[in-house]
C-alpha cells in the first residue's frame, strides 16, 4: 500500500493544496518499507491528484480537504482519511499502529475507552482526551452522555440564564423564516424585553454602527461608545496635530456599566479588546461584526481559502 501525506512545515497540512512537499509512504503489513519525500510548488488540485495517479497511491492522509476533492480522491479509487493534524512522525506513528481515523488529531484517540488516569482530577471528572472535533461517536448530538465526561456534574441555570437559553432556542429553532444576524439580536434582544443597548465599537467601523444604531434605537434606548473614549495618547512621541489615541475597551466597559446598559454589541473591537471588554462589562454580550482588514471584515473567509491559510500557518511555524 503506498499513502500520500501533504506536508507544510514539517506537520501534515492543513489544506492540500497549500502544502510544500508530498510524503509517499509505502507500507507493507502495516508497516513501513519505504519513505520519498517530493518537494512542490503552488500545487493546485488537479496537479496533484495526477502525482497520485502517476505514483498509483491507496490512500491519502490529509488536513482539511473539501468536498468535491475528497469524492475526485475516491473515484480514482484513492480512500481517503481527512482532518487529521499532528507532525510528521507523529503521523508515521499512527500510521504503523493503525491507530487513526478521520477527525482533527484522531490518530492519538484510537478506542472510546477512558482509563481512570486519563481522568485529570476527580472534582472535573474530563478526561484530558476530550476533543469534540476528533469525536466519531458523537453521542451527545443523539442527547446521550458524552463517554469523556465521567460522571460530570453540571450547573444548574439561574433563572436569568434560563431565560436567555430558552431566548435563544426560540431563535434558533424557528422554522417559518431564516433570520440575518442583525435581525436574530433585535428579535433576542426584544424577547428578553431589553430597553437599553450599548454599542462598543471600533472608529474604523464607524459608519456601519451609526446604521445599526439607527436600527436599534428603532426600538431601544441606544448608547454607542468608540474605541478612543478614554482619550488617552498611545505614547509621550505620539503627539501633534495628529496624536495616536489608545483604545480603552476597560473605559467603554466602565462607561456602559454606568449608564446601565441591559445587552452589550460588540462591533469591530480589536482581538484582546474584545476579551477585555467582554471580562469587564456587567451586562451580557454579544459579537455583530467582527474587523477584519484584509477580508472585509468576514474572517471565515481565511478558513476556505489556501492564501490565507498559507499566510496563517506560515507566521505561526516561524
Amino acid at each position: 500500500m503506498l499513502i500520500a501525506i501533504p506536508i507544510f512545515a514539517n506537520r501534515i497540512s492543513p489544506r492540500c493544496t497549500i502544502a510544500d512537499s508530498v510524503v509517499l509512504l509505502r507500507l507493507s503489513h502495516n508497516e513501513p518499507i519505504s519513505q520519498t519525500e517530493l518537494a512542490i510548488e503552488e500545487s493546485n488540485w488537479q496537479d496533484l491528484l495526477q502525482l497520485f495517479a502517476q505514483k498509483r497511491v491507496n490512500k491519502l492522509v490529509c488536513g482539511g480537504i473539501n468536498k468535491d476533492h475528497k469524492e475526485m480522491a475516491m473515484s480514482m479509487g484513492i480512500s481517503v482519511i481527512d482532518n487529521v493534524a499532528g507532525d510528521k512522525e507523529e503521523i508515521f506513528d499512527a500510521i504503523s499502529k493503525n491507530g487513526f481515523n478521520n477527525g482533527l488529531g484522531n490518530y492519538r484517540l484510537t478506542n472510546n475507552v477512558i482509563s481512570e488516569s486519563e481522568v485529570i482530577t476527580k472534582q472535573t471528572h474530563i478526561s484530558k482526551n476530550l476533543d469534540c472535533l476528533a469525536c466519531q461517536s458523537k453521542e451527545c448530538e443523539s442527547g446521550m452522555s458524552c463517554p469523556y465526561l465521567i460522571n460530570f456534574t453540571f450547573d444548574f441555570l439561574d433563572a436569568t440564564e434560563t431565560k436567555m437559553l430558552e431566548t435563544a432556542r426560540d431563535i434558533s429553532l424557528e422554522e417559518e423564516r431564516t433570520l440575518c444576524r442583525l435581525s436574530e439580536l433585535i428579535y433576542y434582544a426584544l424577547g428578553m424585553k431589553y430597553k437599553k443597548i450599548g454599542i462598543a465599537y471600533c472608529t474604523e467601523l464607524s459608519e456601519p454602527t451609526e446604521i445599526l444604531a439607527s436600527v436599534l434605537r428603532r426600538f431601544f434606548d441606544v448608547h454607542a461608545v468608540c474605541c478612543k473614549a478614554g482619550g488617552e495618547k498611545l505614547s509621550e512621541m505620539s503627539k501633534g496635530e495628529n496624536p495616536k489615541i489608545s483604545c480603552s475597551p476597560m473605559v467603554q466597559a466602565q462607561i456602559l456599566n454606568n449608564l446601565g446598559t441591559d445587552l452589550n454589541v460588540i462591533v469591530g473591537l480589536c482581538i484582546g479588546s474584545d476579551c477585555l471588554f467582554s471580562g469587564a462589562s456587567k451586562a451580557p454580550c454579544t459579537t455583530l461584526f467582527v474587523k477584519d482588514k484584509s477580508l472585509a471584515n468576514n474572517p471565515i473567509g481565511a478558513i476556505y481559502s489556501d492564501y490565507y491559510l498559507k499566510e496563517a500557518t506560515a507566521e505561526r511555524m516561524k
